[in-house]
């Protein structure tokens, strides 16, 4: 059986997870994890083949803001395979159980330098 080969997929969110590693059982995978600046986060998340998988009103609204785009609540699942990255809107702080945090809380986070911007790029499986 021939594989199929992966097309790249760019996504937003709001966190990155384990659990989004499309990994196959018993198989190693190779992330790499890259702190970038507002700036380069905002211009990556402009690209019309972005998918859009953020999942808190918080997060879009501070999104929006800093970038001037115009994203909307997209809570879904998705799986990375090799190639694929995530830009990521990043709370550095771990927040009480079951708290939701609205565009002004999101924006004293930002403002203390509680929220970084990364790139998570999957390279292989192993």
């Amino acid at each position: 059986m021939e594989a199929k080969a992966q097309t790249l997929k760019k996504y937003i969110c709001n966190t990155f997870s384990l659990s989004m590693v499309g990994l196959e059982n018993g198989k190693k995978g190779l992330i790499a994890i890259e702190e970038i600046s507002k700036e380069q986060f905002c211009k990556a998340i402009k690209d019309k083949d972005i998918i859009n998988a953020l999942g808190h009103q918080g997060t879009v609204d501070i999104i929006n803001s800093l970038c001037g785009t115009n994203f909307s609540v997209n809570r879904i699942e998705i799986k990375l395979y090799p190639s694929d990255i995530i830009y990521v809107l990043q709370i550095m702080v771990r927040l009480p159980e079951g708290k939701v945090l609205n565009a002004q809380e999101m924006e004293e986070l930002y403002s203390q330098g509680k929220i970084r911007f990364f790139k998570v790029y999957y390279y292989q499986q192993l």
